[in-house]
């Protein structure tokens, strides 16, 4: 029985796993522009949030509006910094033999997939303090003029939040699916 199976082990012509090189590495570099992109994208809306909530506690005679605005520009300084030092992922080297190089892309992947898992930690977390206090300073009193109104503000950016949640984990989804069908060398 072992003579057989030596046999046809022999025998097998099977090659290792099909690999499309150029695919991967073109695949690679399209991902790292999308990253560099967004990263760009939203180190520019951090530069935006931390401006203009900055200016808006600068220019505000109530002490308390300052804190929340001061909160909401320290958030974005927070998310800011975040992205710029977590943000971008291990680099897969061109030069790197093929199975180096695919494991290395398979890591990126997977470290950008656990990025956008964890935004409601890293990225919503540093601005609920600010935006929190805002809207509790901004909304009336049950009984008073406006408070429908100020729940319903409250309600936009609690959805707003959760759609910002849901397309992430979506798009960490479509990373660890793009991760799990690349070919791994034991």
């Amino acid at each position: 029985m072992d003579d057989d199976l030596t046999t046809l082990w022999r025998n097998d012509d099977e090659p290792g796993p099909q690999v499309d090189l150029r695919g991967i590495r073109k695949s690679n570099r399209t991902f790292r522009r999308q990253i560099a992109l967004r990263n760009g994208g939203e180190l520019f809306a951090a530069g935006v949030v931390v401006a203009w909530f900055g200016a808006r506690a600068l220019a505000t005679d109530d002490p308390w509006t300052a804190l929340a605005f001061g909160l909401c520009s320290l958030g974005g300084l927070i998310v800011g910094g975040l992205i710029w030092w977590r943000g971008d992922s291990p680099e897969a080297e061109p030069e790197d033999s093929l199975a180096a190089f695919v494991d290395e892309h398979r890591t990126a992947l997977l470290y950008q997939a656990r990025l956008l898992e964890t935004v409601p930690l890293w990225y919503i977390g540093p601005l609920l303090p600010g935006l929190g206090l805002l809207l509790f300073l901004r909304t009336p009193a049950p009984g008073e003029e406006g408070f429908g109104t100020g729940l319903v503000v409250i309600a936009c950016n609690v959805a707003f939040l959760a759609f910002v949640i849901a397309i992430n984990r979506s798009a960490a989804r479509q990373l660890r699916r793009k991760a799990e069908v690349l070919p791994e060398w034991s």
